[in-house]
């Protein structure tokens, strides 16, 4: 009797033992998740490249810098292509770009994608993006978007005041429009929120885990009145298909969602399909 009760102590040791490894190893995997979801979380989902103060831009039209203050020492550095002493009667694009660079890369998207449009364009840098300054929150990107719109909307009427952004510039863009007037929001390659986006890539993982930015776009143009277009690509491995296509439960009448199925992440703009879609908005 001695011995079945010693060996019946053996197993129950036995199984608390690897009980306490399994806790031991969630604990230790919901800390990793953890870290690279909220610690580490900006420098996986940004890829900002600094410039120095006195660098000096090289670009094919007009454009001229622009420094906008914004709260917890923001200093929000900008391009706005424009006519040389002239404001185009087109309006304006505020355009908010993808999570790669800095302006010498996404000033170029003017000649690209909008220098036949005869419309002006303000691309902005991201906090720690080229000569861009200030702390680090998603509630102070929402600020910087603001402080944005409020500077120009000085110089155009809402009515001639579109909201673009692209990819990360999605949640700023997404934000901007939920709370302001303008003539409408474009969205390239957007997201329903971070935390979709992570489990689209990862949904055989437990909601366990906290972010620390998480851009919940979905949510913001819930509220949002504007006219509200989207464009996706089909093959795109950097915004899930699947998260991008929550969006669409979100459209109003009027509003649009395209998808270009052959195209990737970065090469929307080689597609005819893209082409037609940025001439039916302007």
């Amino acid at each position: 009797m001695g011995t079945k009760v010693h060996q019946c102590s053996g197993t129950f040791g036995r199984r608390m033992i690897w009980i306490l490894y399994l806790a031991i190893t969630l604990i230790v995997l919901l800390l990793i998740g953890n870290a690279l979801t909220y610690w580490l979380q900006f420098p996986i989902l940004f890829r900002p490249a600094k410039l120095p103060q006195d660098f000096e831009f090289e670009f094919d039209h007009h454009f001229e810098e622009v420094v906008i203050e914004s709260p917890e020492e923001g200093k929000i550095h900008g391009l706005y292509f424009h006519e040389e002493n002239k404001r185009s009667e087109k309006g304006i694009v505020l355009y908010f770009h993808g999570n790669l660079g800095n302006l010498t890369r996404w000033g170029k998207y003017y000649d690209r994608q909008f220098a036949d449009t005869g419309l002006d364009v303000f691309f902005m840098d991201y906090r720690h993006y080229g000569k861009s300054k200030g702390a680090i929150a998603e509630s102070l990107f929402y600020d910087d978007a603001l402080n944005v719109y409020r500077h120009f909307d000085g110089l155009y009427p809402a009515e001639h005041i579109t909201i673009y952004g692209r990819s990360i510039g999605s949640g700023l863009a997404s934000f901007l429009a939920s709370k302001v007037l303008a003539k409408q929001i474009l969205l390239e390659t957007p997201f329903s929120s971070i935390q979709d986006m992570f489990y689209a890539y990862y949904p055989f993982l437990p909601p366990v885990f906290l972010f620390r930015f998480n851009f919940p776009n979905a949510e913001h143009l819930e509220k949002c009145e504007l006219p509200l277009h989207i464009i996706v690509s089909g093959k795109d491995r950097v915004t899930p298909p699947k998260s991008s296509a929550r969006l669409q439960s979100i459209l109003k009448d009027g509003d649009s969602y395209t998808v270009v199925n052959e195209a990737k992440h970065n090469n929307l703009k080689e597609f005819e399909e893209f082409d037609t879609w940025m001439s039916d908005r302007f």
